[in-house]
């Protein structure tokens, strides 16, 4: 026997029909799936400006903002979170608006606890809104225009200052100068190309010197044995008694200087002098006679 559906049956079934399909689309839209059980967390916030639908635990979506209330009373947002209930939030986790592009889009993320104690259904999240681009500069560019400023004005002051250095005067100066170290770097070339050219001279000069200091380095044990000579010298002056000859020295000194003396005398009476004188040129006058006449005072016998 066939079944027979009456038209109002097939319209009804039908009706019911797109109205599950549109719940199911509604709910797909707002990113949640119906088969999927999930919590409601509640959070309180001072402002949403910018804030969208997705929540998301480390980039992961898990739920999606149901709705947002303005309590007048206290001047604050209310929101209520639908969360998969699968994810288990820990007490003492943080319900945090951040910037999600740089177009100024903000999500919340739920920043884990660490809380062995885990948030019940209807339960109250601890907020944070954190800064994005846009208010971290708001906030920081008075200061860094300030800084801008200051800096600009003292990039004025250098200019003027390089202004005032180079000077007519001053770059005649300078163009000067450039010219002597233009100068001075021609005669280092200058320098640096006889250098070149002189190179096997200076080679034998440095082997000569390694050839001396390879000599003195034979010769070492040369010179170390006059060195011993040397310090047993010295030693043994170390050892005479300089001092007693030093002694006698002054008493021989002292005597040739006493009047009293003969050689005292000699120094000092003219006549002591004069005496030996005569003595000396009577003795030269007899040698000259005898000289020229020797029979008369010398007499020589053979036999």
């Amino acid at each position: 026997m066939k079944l027979q559906l009456s038209k109002e049956f097939k319209v009804g079934f039908t009706v019911i029909l797109i109205a599950v399909a549109m719940y199911w689309l509604v709910f797909f839209l707002k990113g949640r799936d119906i088969f999927s059980r999930f919590n409601t967390y509640y959070a309180v916030y001072e402002n949403v400006e910018g804030l969208t639908g997705p929540v998301y635990i480390q980039g992961l979506k898990i739920g999606t903002i149901n709705q947002i209330v303005y309590n007048q009373k206290q001047h604050r947002l209310e929101l209520s979170l639908s969360l998969e209930s699968k994810y288990k939030i820990p007490a003492n986790s943080v319900a945090q608006i951040y910037s999600a592009d740089l177009l100024g889009t903000k999500a919340i993320r739920i920043v884990m606890g660490d809380s062995p104690q885990f948030l019940a259904d209807k339960d109250t999240l601890a907020t944070d809104i954190s800064l994005d681009i846009i208010n971290y500069l708001s906030r920081e560019l008075p200061a860094l225009r300030e800084q801008i400023g200051a800096l600009l004005t003292g990039f004025e002051t250098a200019m003027e200052q390089v202004n005032t250095v180079l000077g007519s005067d001053n770059r005649a100066l300078l163009q000067n100068s450039l010219a002597d170290l233009s100068a001075t770097l021609d005669h280092f070339k200058s320098f640096s190309a006889y250098l070149n050219t002189e190179t096997p001279q200076i080679r034998d000069i440095l082997n000569n010197i390694k050839q001396l200091t390879d000599e003195l380095g034979g010769s070492s044990s040369d010179i170390g044995a006059s060195l011993a000579n040397l310090r047993a010298f010295t030693d043994t002056l170390r050892q005479a008694d300089v001092a007693g000859l030093v002694q006698n020295l002054d008493r021989l000194i002292v005597g040739l200087q006493n009047p009293e003396g003969s050689i005292g005398q000699l120094m000092d009476n003219d006549e002591l002098y004069k005496k030996i004188t005569r003595l000396l040129e009577n003795v030269d006058s007899l040698v000259c006679q005898i000289s020229q006449n020797p029979k008369k005072y010398l007499k020589f016998s053979v036999f």
